[in-house]
């Protein structure tokens, strides 16, 4: 029988930087099926104690959880070893053992899709210690937690048992469905004293157990019956092997396939045991030319010489995604260790390594070897000097060296009588391509009961009949016989044990939860509903899992491969709410309710209402919100708060805010303090200051009385350089004329005056009789609601004070407030002396001079044209939406007004 020649070529070179960054390009035939990555707590002290014995525990149960909740999927479970290994591959460094964020970079840069970790701590003493173990689920490219698990609290015996379930359970849930885009077999067909065996096999492959297929990929985690078995372990050009095992919970079946004797292959490897990027600048660019140069030219070589013969040659991105689709991985460190072991895992009897190195001279020399896969012996070794304008190309010298030394190691130059064939002669194999239809991720290929192939392949097969079987999990096996012959094409149709199910609602709601029971009281969550769902056959439920609509459930049967499309009614959940309605003389009233905008009913009155909110139900930016406003307007006021609507009654007081009497002042006592912005201890005499900021209709009686000029009516917000685009703090429209400044626009008498200059607020201040605060003043009054702060800054916007957005869906809105609010509207925010709006509706003038460089303020007013004036400190917050702190501070000239300042007075204690 003439023996056969498959020439493997596994070209994998040192590439520079930029091109090992992107080694797992998805686009890339060598990417590897987003892998779940367990990198659970590392050892930090001695290999032997009892805390490095639990984290190897925890890692090995977080593993096999992890591998047992993937079943099914096309995906891979890499080790923290297994992950280092493969990143070393290109150059990358390894995840990092104490850094989780910098771990979830590293192996982001592998295309890694999920990474499960978790956290290990000592509890109780010594003699009675447990462990307290709690396993996270990340995104690995956002860094994102995806689901975390309970912390369980168990003993160091039983932690690897524990954290198989926490990590199966974890996985499972937060995969069903949606994650890996398949589900796993149906629980129903194990059984709960089944025993969780892992088999592994450093070839990679599938495995059977007692005929029938188990797992698609190893490693791998199965439920098996309790008793004796019998497990098959296949891969692609290894001889099967077969096992037998005792399926007992934590057992691990470990075997090593042997390389299928009867064809001898050569893998030719340029590895990349040595990074590009590190040689010297100078040669650089030589050498990363020059291996790339090599990986063209020594495949070039190897089919020169097998010309004549039966030979098989697979390119470099070829096989790198066969060994990379196998899961398997090549644990190296050097070129020799690493060239053997990848030869090996992929089948071969003989490897071909080599590098580009430089010369003291500068020039390059490319190395060549061949070495004995099973011995590791060296059968020969060749090196040539490099000149790139006659070595690289067709027909160049690297072609050369490697044909001569493949032919001469090999012997293949004299042996006409052991490979007496012609240039394009056969020895009755061809190569036959097989595909399969159904399962997303393909189908096994076993021709005349040996695995052959996974996917859409083309091997080589014996001319002649055959026996073709198309094999998935969860799918019906598909046989097809057929007869090799050349350009032959086979096709096997799978047929799936389950069917798919789409759900969507009426009205359309984005983003709404539908559970979706089969038997496995699983739930799913989609933009839209759920779209084309994988279920069990037989019948199912469908029913809305959100708390804000009834179930409203369904059911429906699903057969096996069918599809079927179910509609469900939305029926929003209404709950009890009850208002009443205290007038300013503490009577109770009857007046109209409103619910976000909406009248409701009356207050005194049992209501039903919608548990949630919905802004734009139907459409495809609709929005829900749980937080509700409610609103009872009153003679001179509206109240308005948030509520959280639950399933039993919730009652809201609502009570009229009283106009506070203008022009009213409170005692402060004085005291020393540390001021917030430069630390100095200041000592503040006994003052007094206004319990509101001057209101519109008191500063229109000093314009009157001609003491005051009038300020501002009109300014558009877009002109005011606190704002950005011509839109208030970049959300919505920008305001119209009119709408900023409160002087002359009807119904603000009791808003703030603002858009007055500081000589404007010192001139009523005077004809007050009163002066303005001093920046030192300001701070004492504020800092007296300091120790309130902490209570309130919890609460939305617009509930304590007046700041957060005045659109209709808000509590401040609700008020009929869009910027600035009535003075004293939140008696919530007061000082404990009763001084109202010190946080929210403007800022305020103060007396006080700033004594930081004004560069910038002088060049302001040499290009303004007008007279330098010593800018005044400014402080407090206004009416933005993001509450900043009672202390804000900045300084503006005398001559400046904006909408969000005014001011309020003092007057020094007689």
């Amino acid at each position: 029988m003439l023996m056969t020649i498959r020439l493997l070529m596994i070209l994998m070179v040192a590439l520079s930087a930029a091109t090992k960054a992107d080694a797992f390009n998805r686009d890339s035939p060598s990417f590897i099926p987003a892998p779940l990555v367990v990198l659970t707590p590392v050892c930090a002290g001695a290999a032997g104690s009892e805390h490095c014995r639990v984290l190897k525990a925890v890692a090995d149960g977080a593993r096999t959880g992890a591998l047992a909740a993937i079943e099914g999927r096309d995906m891979f479970v890499f080790s923290r070893k297994q992950a280092g290994a493969a990143l070393a591959r290109y150059g990358l460094p390894a995840p990092c053992a104490q850094d989780l964020k910098c771990a979830l970079k590293n192996v982001s840069r592998m295309n890694a899709g999920y990474v499960l970790t978790g956290k290990v701590t000592a509890a109780g003493s010594s003699r009675l210690r447990s462990w307290k173990i709690a396993l996270q689920l990340y995104r690995a490219g956002n860094g994102k937690l995806i689901s975390e698990s309970d912390t369980l609290d168990v003993r160091a015996i039983d932690v690897p048992e524990a954290v198989q379930s926490l990590a199966e359970s974890l996985v499972t849930r937060a995969a069903e469905p949606e994650l890996f885009n398949r589900r796993s077999q149906h629980p129903a067909k194990a059984s709960a004293e089944d025993g969780l065996v892992t088999f592994e096999a450093p070839e990679g492959g599938i495995v059977r157990v007692d005929g029938q297929l188990a797992c698609v990929r190893t490693p791998c985690a199965r439920r098996i019956a309790k008793g004796e078995h019998e497990a098959m372990f296949e891969q692609e050009n290894f001889t099967p092997t077969t096992v037998k095992l005792m399926a007992e919970k934590g057992a691990t079946v470990k075997t090593k396939l042997p390389v299928d004797t009867i064809l001898p292959r050569l893998a030719v490897l340029v590895p990349e045991w040595l990074p590009c990027a590190v040689a010297p600048p100078s040669q650089r660019f030589d050498r990363c030319y020059a291996l790339g140069a090599l990986v063209q030219e020594a495949e070039k070589g190897a089919r020169a010489a097998l010309a004549a013969r039966d030979g098989v040659i697979i390119g470099s991105s070829s096989v790198e995604f066969e060994f990379n689709r196998r899961g398997v991985i090549a644990s190296c460190s050097d070129r020799k260790s690493c060239a053997l072991e990848t030869a090996r895992l992929i089948g071969a009897d003989y490897v071909l390594s080599g590098d580009v190195t430089g010369a003291k001279s500068g020039a390059l020399i490319a190395e060549l070897e061949l070495r004995d896969v099973k011995t590791g012996k060296l059968l020969l070794n060749r090196s040539k000097r490099i000149d790139p304008r006659v070595d690289y190309g067709e027909g160049g010298g690297m072609t050369r060296l490697a044909q001569t030394l493949i032919t001469e190691a090999l012997e293949l130059k004299p042996v006409a009588e052991r490979f007496p064939l012609k240039t394009g002669s056969h020895t009755g194999r061809v190569q036959v391509r097989f595909e399969s239809s159904g399962p997303e991720m393909g189908a096994l290929v076993s021709v005349d009961g040996r695995l052959v192939c996974r996917n859409s392949c083309a091997p080589f097969v014996e001319s002649g009949e055959h026996r073709a079987v198309f094999e998935q999990l969860r799918f019906e096996p598909a046989s097809v016989e057929f007869v090799a012959a050349p350009n032959t094409r086979v096709q096997g149709i799978l047929t799936p044990d389950f069917g798919w199910i789409e759900v969507s609602t009426d009205p359309e709601y984005v983003g709404l939860s539908v559970a979706v029971d089969d038997g496995r009281k699983s739930w799913a969550r989609a933009p839209k509903g759920v779209q084309w769902r994988e279920v069990d056959a037989g019948e199912v439920e469908v029913a809305v899992a959100d708390a804000c609509f009834l179930p409203t459930p369904q059911r429906v049967t699903v057969k096996a491969g069918e599809r079927r499309h179910l509609n469900i009614p939305l029926k929003q959940r209404l709950v009890p709410l009850e208002v009443h309605a205290i007038d300013e003389h503490g009577k109770a009233v009857i007046v109209p309710v409103k619910l976000d905008g909406r009248e409701v009913g009356t207050s005194g009155t049992r209501l039903e209402v919608p548990l949630c909110y919905f802004y734009a139900l139907g459409q495809p930016d609709g929005i829900l919100r749980h937080s509700r406003i409610v609103s009872v307007p009153f003679k001179e006021d509206i109240f308005s708060t948030t509520v959280v609507l639950k399933e039993e009654m919730t009652v809201v007081t609502a009570s009229a805010v009283p106009v506070p009497p203008e022009g009213s002042m409170a005692s402060l006592p004085g005291g020393t303090f540390t001021m917030s912005e430069d630390n100095r201890v200041v000592t503040v005499a006994p003052f007094l200051l206004d319990v509101t900021e001057v209101t519109v209709q008191d500063f229109k009686a000093c314009v009157r009385e001609e003491h005051c000029s009038e300020p501002e009516r009109e300014r558009d917000h877009g002109w005011d350089p606190l704002f950005h685009n011509k839109g208030f703090m970049g959300s919505g429209p920008p305001p119209k004329p009119g709408t900023g400044c409160n002087h002359g626009a009807p119904g603000k008498e009791h808003h703030p005056v603002n858009c007055v200059t500081w000589d404007q607020a010192s001139d009523y201040c005077a004809w007050k009789k009163k002066r303005l605060p001093t920046e030192e003043e300001w701070e004492w009054a504020a800092r007296a609601r300091e120790w309130e702060k902490s209570q309130t800054q919890s609460k939305p916007s617009g509930i304590t004070y007046c700041n957060g957005d005045g659109w209709e869906s808000t509590a401040k809105g609700a008020r009929g407030f869009r910027y600035t609010c009535r003075v004293g509207a939140y008696p919530a925010g007061d000082s404990p002396q009763g001084i109202k709006d010190l946080e929210g509706n403007v800022s305020e003038w103060t007396s006080s001079i700033e004594t930081s460089d004004h560069a910038k303020d002088k060049e302001k007013a040499r290009r303004k044209k007008v007279r330098y004036r010593e800018s005044r400190v400014v402080r407090g917050s206004y009416w933005k939406p993001v509450s900043e702190s009672q202390s804000e501070r900045r300084w503006e000239m005398p001559t400046e007004s904006y909408i969000t300042l005014g001011f309020r007075c003092a007057q020094t204690t007689p």
